[in-house]
């Protein structure tokens, strides 16, 4: 398969986008009030096999690190995690990429020269 066409079968539909964006929003917004009725409740998005439990706050920065609009994430062989953003402009330090462990602990942040937005993060074994 051509590269033209794997970027043609990758693309779809504005309705199909509004479509799965729709239930992304749904899915925080009924999270949320969920969160507000009874705080203690563990909160279920997805269905079938894609079930996942939404945990607020769970990927948290030290506070010199203000999160902007997160842009990328990706994981590690060692599921490490890193999160690319484009970082608050209150933020402190401007580094855009935290790396947290597989079970939500800090573990550093680098990259201040991507600061306006790294655009997507990929982590490859080569």
């Amino acid at each position: 398969m051509t590269n033209e066409e794997m970027a043609r079968n990758a693309r779809i539909s504005r309705r199909e986008m509004i479509r799965k964006t729709g239930g992304v929003i749904a899915g925080m917004t009924i999270a949320g009030s969920a969160l507000a009725s009874n705080p203690d409740e563990k909160i279920i998005l997805g269905t079938g096999t894609h079930k996942y439990e939404w945990v607020p706050d769970w990927l948290m920065p030290p506070s010199d690190l203000l999160w902007g609009d997160t842009q990328g994430v990706a994981i590690d062989a060692k599921n490490n995690i890193y999160i690319s953003h484009t970082v608050h402009p209150d933020s402190k330090s401007k580094d855009a990429i935290a790396v947290f462990d597989g079970k939500g602990n800090f573990i550093r942040s680098f990259g201040s020269r991507f600061a306006g937005g790294g655009h997507g993060l990929d982590l490859r074994k080569e």
